[in-house]
């Protein structure tokens, strides 16, 4: 299957196709990638529509691209987790960190709002998710814990808040305290 898209995507970079077309396409190869295992050509596909895509968002972007912007770096950084690309991953998930609350200082609606809640526990998370891979796990701890605490504030009944406590409480390794309380 991966062959088959990535020779349709040298076919139509060949053939003048729009770039947004080609990214399209990187795209949406990259999604059927992922969602067949095939995590390392997920990955390398979905890196060309990013690299790409980031160009097209303008200088001053408004707050909606500014989120729009936000999500896709969290998913390209979604993408090198799955490939332990930590390496890569951890600077673009910091990265997202300092530009979600730049976003958060212009937010100007309950939508933006809503949306920065939402990236700002997945970016957390995600972030621990990469400092634990990476061995750091104090920090990674610390993150599990703001994720928490994000998702809670923003959505108390969301179906991730027993992930986010079972990644705090696990990663504090020191859950007895905690199952002496169940």
């Amino acid at each position: 299957m991966t062959a088959l898209y990535t020779r349709k995507i040298r076919e139509l970079r060949r053939s003048g196709a729009d770039p947004g077309s080609v990214s399209s396409w990187e795209y949406l190869t990259a999604e059927s990638c992922l969602h067949h295992g095939e995590v390392v050509a997920a990955a390398t596909l979905f890196e060309g529509h990013f690299t790409r895509q980031l160009a097209t968002y303008p200088a001053t972007p408004s707050v909606t691209d500014s989120l729009h912007e936000a999500f896709f770096r969290h998913e390209m950084a979604t993408y090198y987790l799955y490939n332990t690309r930590t390496q890569e991953a951890e600077p673009l998930l910091r990265d997202l960190l300092h530009r979600l609350a730049a976003i958060r200082r212009r937010a100007n609606s309950r939508l933006a709002t809503v949306s920065l809640a939402a990236l700002q526990h997945q970016a957390e998370s995600s972030l621990g998710d990469c400092l634990w891979m990476r061995a750091k796990k104090k920090e990674a701890h610390q993150l599990y814990r703001r994720a928490y605490h994000s998702l809670v504030t923003a959505a108390p009944h969301d179906s991730l808040r027993p992930l986010y406590f079972h990644n705090a409480v696990y990663t504090a390794e020191q859950w007895q305290p905690y199952l002496r309380r169940a």
